[in-house]
């Protein structure tokens, strides 16, 4: 009974059309909508792993961190990145291997979100 009266609140909350009422709807609408945009914003997950990555710059050459910093620009750099150089094992020039090792773990560690956010990416 308890449920039935507060789900009746709730509809009738959201259908009033009162400016109070409109208020709060609005705001309440722009919050969620901050918070998925927050979630799912573009770039996030490249830039996880440049941080994280940046932690560890103390070990890498001047010229290995200017690659790192180009390839976490976009996620779908750093996905082709991680498809040539570290699922294929393709030798990469830029940077010595222990650093390429770092590399790999630190975009396996993300791996599910930067696909995920590639693929939203390409179908916008």
């Amino acid at each position: 009974m308890k449920f039935l009266i507060f789900l009746l609140v709730v509809i009738s909350l959201l259908t009033v059309d009162h400016p109070q009422v409109n208020k709060i709807r609005t705001d309440l609408a722009t919050l969620i909508g901050q918070l998925v945009e927050s979630e799912y914003s573009r770039g996030q997950t490249s830039k996880k792993v440049y941080d994280e990555l940046a932690g560890q710059f103390d070990t890498f050459k001047p010229r290995e961190e200017e690659y790192v910093k180009a390839i976490t620009a976009s996620p779908v750099e750093l996905y082709e990145f991680y498809q040539e150089f570290c699922k294929h094992k393709v030798f990469n020039e830029k940077i010595s291997a222990y650093n390429m090792r770092v590399v790999c773990r630190t975009i396996e560690a993300h791996y599910v979100d930067l696909e995920n956010e590639v693929i939203r990416q390409t179908r916008n």
